[in-house]
């Protein structure tokens, strides 16, 4: 059979010898054209004192347009949302950082006590009525551009931080060329 890999896919050898893949079994997300496997952030928030588990999910994005974002929840009784920024600010890349952090007391069950991701509060203070779209003609074709770069994903106009975004050193040399030549917009 030869070497194997632990690569986060699910698999099954067909009788030809070929394998099937059958989805993921860890929670990796794309956000903003980075893969981010959400378990590296839950492993950094779970280091924090004081803290029993943690979670982090996307939120929005998608089909309904609204940008997407991290948000990490976590249960700790002495946990807050400053010490859980600080540490992931820390150990990890600022796209891998959560928008915004929730501390719960304890986690919303289903009835097979497994967490019921759909009963998550919404975080305070971030929301897709943040964004704010682009105003003017340059505004939009910046915006435009930025999407393309970032295969969909659209930024806020007042948001400083590309590199928080998703934007690569490598996005950003693209992103320069693509205003360029189709909007004589130089950078």
């Amino acid at each position: 059979a030869g070497r194997l890999y632990k690569t986060g896919d699910r698999v099954r050898w067909l009788p030809d010898g070929n394998i099937d893949f059958l989805g993921r079994v860890d929670f990796q997300i794309k956000l903003n054209g980075q893969r981010i496997e959400t378990g590296e952030i839950e492993v950094v928030m779970r280091q924090e004192e004081a803290m029993q588990d943690a979670l982090v999910i996307l939120v929005g994005g998608g089909s309904s347009g609204s940008p997407a974002f991290l948000v990490g929840y976590a249960v700790g009784a002495d946990a807050t949302d400053t010490s859980l920024r600080e540490a992931c600010e820390k150990a990890l890349p600022g796209y891998m950082v959560p928008s915004a952090f929730v501390v719960l007391e304890a986690w919303p069950l289903n009835a097979a006590r497994k967490i019921n991701r759909k009963k998550l509060p919404e975080p305070d203070g971030l929301s897709a009525a943040e964004y704010v779209a682009p105003r003017t003609v340059t505004e939009q074709k910046v915006s435009d551009a930025v999407s393309e770069v970032l295969q969909g994903a659209q930024v806020n106009v007042e948001d400083d931080d590309l590199l928080g975004a998703g934007v690569t050193l490598l996005l950003a040399v693209r992103l320069s060329s693509l205003l360029s030549q189709k909007h004589d917009i130089v950078v």
